[in-house]
């Protein structure tokens, strides 16, 4: 399952990205096998994606049209029909809206105060590219948005928000040298559908070398148990992509 702690999904997109370039990566089979998921079922869990989005959050349509086509006009997208009130776009953007919402909301809710915004396992960076948005958006004051990742994964991501100008501020850490950051104190962590993809003796790096500068996170946790060495609270996920759970601390 695991080669170097790293999960097959997550090993096959970090040797796609090595040297790749940003203009026609996003329909690569190693990139849908990990990241993209263009299917039938991507299609109906972002129609459910786009209803949640505009039943439970701020955000006007022309935003919601706004920062998908952001995200889907670099590196080639396959895009879809998902509903008669958006163009055509690509179903992985709306997830990356969803969620970031989702953060926002917590962050809101409970008046949330962030030093760092930390992203382990960003995929090419798209989720943080709408979220980098979504903080301006909802004045949400962070001081660098994080993201830890394998090396060639980093170097991407880096190179994608670039495009967008996002890069200075964002700070990329290789997995291999995170522990040697000074993330300060009053940090935010976030990570979705990552944890299922690094094996255990992974995880706990990351709960003895990182945890200690988290004040608060939010999960997308797609293992079974939840071995997370603080208290939570969780809640189903939904729409369900495979037996997951919204953790919030």
């Amino acid at each position: 399952m695991y080669e170097n702690g790293v999960g097959k999904g997550y090993k096959i997109l970090s040797n796609y990205l090595q040297e790749r370039n940003i203009n026609n990566f996003k329909q690569h089979p190693d990139i849908n096998y990990a990241i993209e998921h263009d299917n039938e079922a991507m299609i109906k869990y972002a129609i459910i994606w786009f209803d949640l989005i505009l039943k439970n959050h701020n955000i006007e349509l022309k935003e919601i049209i706004r920062l998908i086509e952001l995200n889907d006009n670099t590196g080639n997208p396959k895009k879809v029909f998902v509903h008669k009130n958006l163009p055509l776009c690509n179903s992985n953007s709306i997830k990356y809206l969803y969620f970031g919402l989702l953060n926002i909301k917590y962050i809101l809710d409970n008046h949330i105060e962030i030093n760092n915004f930390i992203e382990i396992g960003g995929g090419y960076g798209g989720q943080c590219l709408i979220l980098l948005e979504l903080f301006r958006l909802y004045n949400i004051k962070i001081n660098k948005y994080i993201l830890i990742d394998l090396p060639e994964v980093v170097k991407f991501q880096e190179k994608y928000l670039s495009v967008h100008k996002k890069e200075e501020k964002c700070i990329f850490l290789s997995f291999d040298h995170f522990y040697s950051y000074n993330f300060g104190n009053d940090n935010f962590l976030f990570s979705c559908y990552c944890f299922g993809e690094i094996s255990k003796d992974i995880r706990k790096k990351y709960y003895d070398k990182l945890f200690n500068y988290i004040n608060k996170g939010f999960i997308i946790w797609n293992i079974n148990p939840v071995d997370l060495p603080r208290k939570y609270f969780s809640f189903e996920e939904y729409p369900q992509t495979g037996n997951n759970k919204f953790i919030y601390f």
